[in-house]
């Protein structure tokens, strides 16, 4: 999401859940709750001879992706500065996208690029009928 290195991610991953341990606490607990729930149902439908195995990994998968929205969405709080006063830490906020607009146009497209050395280029274009410039 942002452009860090590996341990830098891992560094900045750290400070943010210590500035929100309350909530990353919270999540914590709320998914392993999730994920034995998630187990029990799985099991159940492994009793289901040929279907319920594949049921039950289709519910992992489901959960698998609830857990990763989750994780996601709460790195996304915790990014976002939160209003004074409202009890809890405030995280810096990524830079802006890059939205620069270029200030030149783009080069013309070179003809020749992709032409065997052997081939001769193209001949260039005539210039359009009409009455000349002043």
């Amino acid at each position: 999401m942002r452009d860090f290195g590996g341990f830098a991610a891992i560094g900045e991953s750290y400070r943010l859940a210590i500035a929100r341990w309350q909530a990353t606490a919270i999540i914590v607990v709320v998914l392993f709750v999730v994920s034995i729930c998630a187990g029990l149902i799985g099991a159940l439908f492994h009793l289901i001879p040929f279907i319920g195995p594949l049921v039950s990994q289709i519910i992992q998968m489901i959960v698998l992706a609830y857990f990763t929205l989750v994780v996601v969405g709460e790195y996304l709080a915790a990014r976002t500065p939160v209003a004074a006063g409202a009890g809890q830490a405030t995280a810096t906020t990524a830079p802006p996208p890059y939205t620069a607009t270029p200030s030149a146009p783009p080069p013309p497209i070179d003809p020749t690029v992709g032409l065997a050395p052997s081939e001769p280029p193209p001949p260039p274009a005539p210039p359009p009928p009409g009455p000349p410039q002043p």
